[in-house]
């Protein structure tokens, strides 16, 4: 009931990444990580919690920086085709030129509430992750 009140208020997209959007926040309010929650025993969660910080703190440790240096890059890569433009140069093309872009519009479309959705689900694969791990140290049982 609460997923889709905020589904209902949540502003629609249009463009390249609408698709992409519209996954996650389906994936989000159907539940999925509610459902892995309800299958951990004591035992497992026991094992899991730690697993799960260490695995989350090398993710942010490894992951973050590089979307740092990304972004940084396609607004530095920006700024070199606003200045070739500004001398009547022709623009760059090619493969890291689309990668730029990508990186760019991927930046521009995501939102406070998409930024939250993502690091939902996030944290829930990376719950399941450590269950995983919890329920292979138990040998299963």
């Amino acid at each position: 009931m609460v997923a889709k009140l905020w589904l209902d208020q949540t502003p629609p997209v249009t463009g390249p990444f609408a698709l992409a959007r519209h996954a996650m926040l389906l994936l989000f309010s159907s539940g999925a990580v509610t459902f892995v929650l309800l299958q951990a025993e004591v035992m497992r969660l026991s094992f899991a919690v730690p697993v799960q910080l260490v695995v989350a703190l090398n993710c942010a440790g490894l992951v973050l920086p590089l979307l740092v240096h990304a972004a940084l890059e396609s607004s530095l890569f920006r700024e070199h085709q606003r200045q070739r433009r500004q001398h009547g140069m022709p623009l760059e093309c090619g493969l890291m030129q689309r990668l730029y872009d990508s990186i760019s519009g991927l930046r521009e479309a995501l939102d406070g509430v998409m930024l939250a959705v993502a690091l939902w689900m996030l944290l829930g694969l990376l719950w399941k992750l450590a269950m995983a791990v919890a329920f292979y140290q138990t040998d299963g049982s």
